[in-house]
């Protein structure tokens, strides 16, 4: 039985690399997977009886069950410097790394070895003799100053620093039942002992430099999934140009925006100021492009978005408490908020929105990573539990089509994706807004 799946796994494979397999990449490693664990089940099999518990497939439940402990080692590396920048030689011992590091900071040869030997477990770096490591691919993109790598190295150190939270899940889920979160405090909240939501509470710790913290963190991650898509976004795939030139030709007049296009819960505004310089100068002049966030946000927003010759207007907004204030926009931008929010809160935050928006020409253009129904990937799968933390998640376009529904809304259109985000186009569903009013 065994012998057929990994035949059958194998033909499968072969099938995929015969033909354009870089467009199926992501079929070819699911199907890899597949092919690995049937291999380590055979080697299971077939080694037990002779070697008791050292197979690869018990490695694997060990590495599995232990994962923090390789969680722990990698924060440590990145802490100490051994993941921060390149080795001064290919091939170094634990002592050598000590030497190395102890102009800033002193680090036991001894605890580089421990910490090293795990890191190698999963592939980051190599132990190749006693107390002797080098790089690989892996821990060379991990590291925060490699070059070429800088930009994930830094992403995953902050996920590793952040993703720490998600411990508490299993005495959460103890305590509240076994549900997805949602209208019960979230796991932060009750962690935390707070009543207010994660956004909330960074804006009052030690004078709002969490939640600064975090708005400057967002930039750097924007900037460097742009860079990685060659300086596009997921937002250049709506025709946006197009939107505002049939929005000068429908004004009848030139003293007043001729549309107008609403960043809500935007941050430090780099978002909407890449949309806006996105556009021919002409145009962008005809158009009102309006920030919102809370005013805590805003407050520390930096001076090229706060000078008024950025062209950029900043509106105070809660959504969770407020009517949207821009009535009527053309375009209401949602980039990564909704994925932070259970659904309860998110008909809320759209259904203030919906209220005044034009039924024939506003749009929202909803930005979220859609994941597939089947073989979503690890990044996809990993970040949607760990929004948990918050009441958050990731959702298939099943589930966001019926959460838009909720609010008035319908998907007119999914446009293509640009890295992990896509740009679900909304429009108002006349059938759906039984009872609330639109503009």
């Amino acid at each position: 039985m065994a012998d057929d799946t990994v035949l059958a796994l194998l033909s499968e494979i072969n099938g995929i690399a015969s033909n354009a397999w870089k467009d199926q990449r992501q079929s070819l490693l699911t199907t890899t997977r597949s092919l690995v664990a049937a291999l380590e089940a055979e080697d299971f099999d077939d080694q037990q009886q002779s070697k008791g518990e050292d197979n690869a497939l018990t490695d694997k439940a060990w590495m599995f069950c232990m994962s923090p402990v390789g969680h722990a080692a990698a924060i440590s590396a990145w802490q100490c410097g051994l993941l921060v920048k390149p080795w001064p030689r290919p091939v170094m011992t634990a002592t050598e790394l000590a030497a190395w590091l102890s102009p800033k900071q002193t680090v036991d040869p001894l605890l580089i070895g421990r910490l090293l030997r795990v890191l190698q477990l999963y592939g980051v770096f190599e132990e190749i003799a006693e107390d002797t490591f080098r790089h690989t691919p892996l821990s060379t993109r991990l590291s925060l100053t490699q070059d070429g790598s800088a930009a994930i190295g830094k992403t995953c150190h902050r996920l590793a620093m952040g993703v720490r939270g998600i411990n508490g899940l299993p005495a959460y889920l103890t305590t509240f039942g076994y549900i997805n979160p949602g209208d019960t405090p979230s796991l932060f909240q009750w962690s935390n002992r707070t009543e207010l939501d994660l956004f909330r509470h960074m804006a009052g710790e030690s004078g709002g430099s969490q939640l600064a913290a975090f708005h400057k963190t967002m930039v750097t991650a924007f900037e460097a999934s742009r860079s990685a898509a060659g300086g596009r976004t997921a937002l250049d795939q709506f025709p946006l140009q197009a939107m505002a030139e049939a929005a000068i030709t429908r004004a009848n007049t030139i003293n007043s925006p001729a549309f107008t296009i609403v960043d809500v819960g935007g941050g430090y505004g780099h978002v909407l100021t890449a949309l806006r310089a996105s556009l021919p100068s002409d145009l962008a002049s005809r158009g009102r492009f309006v920030l919102e966030d809370l005013a805590e946000s805003l407050g520390n927003v930096p001076e090229s978005v706060a000078d008024k010759r950025s062209g950029i207007e900043l509106q105070p907004y809660d959504f969770l408490a407020e009517t949207q204030p821009i009535v009527g926009a053309d375009v209401y931008i949602f980039r990564h908020i909704l994925h932070d929010w259970f659904d309860t809160a998110c008909r809320t935050i759209l259904q203030s929105t919906v209220q005044v928006m034009s039924l024939a020409s506003s749009k929202i253009l909803l930005v979220e990573e859609v994941m597939p129904a089947v073989g979503a990937s690890a990044w996809t799968t990993l970040i949607d539990v760990n929004l948990m933390s918050y009441g958050g998640m990731n959702r298939t376009l099943r589930q966001w089509e019926a959460l838009v529904a909720f609010a008035g809304l319908r998907v007119a259109k999914v446009w293509p994706a640009v890295g992990s985000d896509q740009v679900l186009e909304l429009v108002t569903d006349e059938r759906s807004l039984t009872g609330m009013t639109a503009k």
